[in-house]
């Protein structure tokens, strides 16, 4: 970790998740996952956010009997380039013993240690919500080279707390949700000094199968937090995207990648700041990090039009990431 951002041996990384929801229950069952995968893997998705644990519209899986097989899921997801977040939910459904939820933590824990630069625990999906609320877990601490957080809470309420290692995020889907994905993430990653992530973002079917929200939230999940996870209704049940799905995972990678991950130890700035690259715009979204005299911004959902300011000028653009330098 680099304070707010994630990094590896390579340097700067950034999140480009996608929901595979299913991927280790399937796993377990022995059934065949590796078209999913395989096709995440060509679109480079870098990491896929899987449940350890559910009862609900999903179904039901109880991680507790297949422990045995999370090393081996840990290496298959590894050979197809995935990291992965391993998640809980419906804790109170099947799993309401304070005692056995802290002592399954641990397994998770010892199963995946040996994989801990691949892979990394979120305690809680939406912790604050219905019966998703582990409170055996709360109070523990896990082994340095594990890397987990408490978990998400409800739409844009934050981080669970106490905070852990890092936080995940799930923005409103609201119409501006591309924005709230990089910026209000980022926000709670200042709040409590920690990298942070959005997940459980809006899925394709909600926002009209619009290619270019998708590539604008993940741009800006680049640029300002420690990045974000795709969502759609194949994540949901590890399957293979439908066409329409596939374009908006298409724009989601192009977006994340359009951002050089250098500006993410660059300085912050937005429109409303008197040290912004471009006018403020009121209703318009405005997000950059300045790195001496270059600058990369988001303007999400508004790509044309801007005008430069303070002897910024711009260099080039790619839809709504622009590039800037100052003489």
């Amino acid at each position: 970790m680099n304070g707010q951002f994630f990094e590896t041996a390579h340097g700067p990384h950034t999140v480009i998740a996608a929901s595979s929801f299913l991927h280790f229950a399937k796993y377990a069952h022995d059934e065949d996952i590796t078209a999913v995968c395989d096709e995440q893997q060509a679109l480079s998705f870098n990491e896929g956010r899987v449940f350890l644990g559910i009862q609900g519209g999903l179904g039901t899986f109880d991680p507790r009997p297949y422990l045995d097989k999370l090393p081996g899921f840990c290496q298959f997801m590894a050979s197809k380039g995935q990291r992965i977040e391993f998640t809980f939910g419906d804790w109170k459904r099947w799993c309401p013993d304070l005692e056995e939820q802290k002592r399954l933590l641990h397994d998770v824990e010892w199963a995946i240690l040996p994989y801990a630069a691949w892979a990394r625990i979120e305690g809680m999906n939406e912790g604050d919500n219905k019966d998703n609320y582990a409170a055996g877990i709360v109070n523990e601490q896990l082994d340095p080279a594990v890397l987990w957080c408490l978990g998400s809470r409800i739409q844009d309420a934050g981080t669970m707390v106490p905070v852990k290692r890092y936080g995940t995020y799930h923005p409103a889907r609201s119409s501006d949700w591309p924005r709230k994905c990089g910026h209000n993430c980022m926000e709670v990653a200042a709040k409590h000094k920690i990298p942070c992530t959005s997940n459980e973002t809006k899925r394709p079917d909600e926002d009209g199968f619009k290619a270019s929200n998708f590539f604008d939230a993940a741009a800006n999940a680049s640029l300002l937090c420690a990045g974000a996870c795709f969502h759609s209704q194949a994540g949901k049940a590890s399957t293979r995207f439908s066409d329409q799905e596939r374009a908006c995972a298409e724009a989601w990678v192009a977006g994340a990648t359009a951002v050089p991950l250098e500006f993410q130890r660059g300085s912050y700035t937005a429109g409303h700041l008197a040290n912004s690259v471009v006018e403020y715009r009121p209703g318009k979204w405005s997000h950059a990090r300045i790195l001496g005299n270059r600058a990369c911004l988001s303007v999400p959902q508004n790509p044309d039009g801007w005008v430069t300011k303070n002897g910024w000028r711009i260099v080039s653009q790619d839809r709504t990431v622009i590039h800037l330098e100052k003489p």
